[in-house]
């Protein structure tokens, strides 16, 4: 069973919740096979597994003349009089002029913005939303392999694409029918294409790997996944301090 829940927040930003329960699905153990999944009841084993759920998201951000950045965080070289320690945390910042996949790294926090350049806040700052992924994976398995193929968009965390009226889902239920040969092929939706003051779509992953245990019999304890996209210089200041005492208040 999967719970899907969408949560709007006062402050502008929106949740995305993914959490898996129910029964799981087992096979027969064996101690030779340990590596790939472990004892749960007598005689019987939990595989190794991943759950991927992917999403469309097309956000379009005061217009569709949007664009995407990437950005990463790091250490410079800052001698100086009031650095003592002679290096500083930076922010890098990656602007996609071109369709590309992106993988979240759990050890360097990553920012993945979506904004109008046209359309500024009150600081100068051109307004937009951003994704922050809690605890999502990707597909590990090699690009070759046949289910890395079926589910393409789960070997990102997120691809960045134009809008096109033809490519209105990421994947098909017949795909792992035919794994080598997919119906749809998300991955393919990235061919080169500008990202620049375009309508731009953003395919999300969030998945969560499954390593059993035995307390996920009888029914799986409930574990997920989750994104947020929040407000990113969007408003000129935290838009909850901005809602309106009663409901006469508000401009028509």
């Amino acid at each position: 069973d999967y719970n899907f829940a969408l949560q709007f927040f006062q402050s502008g930003k929106l949740k995305i919740s993914v959490d898996a329960a129910g029964f799981m699905s087992t096979g027969t153990w064996n101690e030779n096979e340990k590596q790939f999944g472990v004892p749960v009841q007598r005689w019987q084993s939990g595989s190794l597994h991943d759950h991927l759920f992917g999403w469309k998201i097309d956000m379009d951000i005061l217009g569709t003349k949007n664009n995407f950045a990437h950005t990463q965080f790091g250490v410079v070289d800052a001698a100086g009089p009031t650095n003592t320690g002679g290096t500083m945390k930076a922010a890098f910042v990656e602007e996609v002029e071109t369709e590309a996949g992106f993988k979240v790294s759990t050890s360097v926090p990553n920012t993945f913005r979506v904004y109008n350049p046209n359309e500024l806040n009150a600081w100068g700052r051109p307004r937009g939303y951003s994704l922050h992924f809690e605890g999502s994976i990707y597909n590990i398995l090699p690009p070759e392999h046949p289910w890395s193929r079926a589910a393409s968009w789960s070997n990102y965390n997120v691809m960045v694409t134009q809008y096109k009226e033809d490519e209105p889902l990421l994947s098909n239920e017949l795909n792992f029918f035919t794994p080598n040969e997919p119906i749809v092929d998300a991955a393919a939706f990235m061919d080169g294409e500008s990202t620049v003051e375009e309508d731009l779509v953003l395919w999300v992953n969030l998945g969560k790997m499954h390593w059993p245990r035995a307390e996920d019999v009888p029914v799986v304890t409930n574990f997920g996944t989750s994104l947020d996209i929040r407000p990113w210089d969007y408003f000129d200041e935290n838009a909850l301090f901005d809602i309106p005492a009663k409901p006469e208040d508000v401009e028509s």
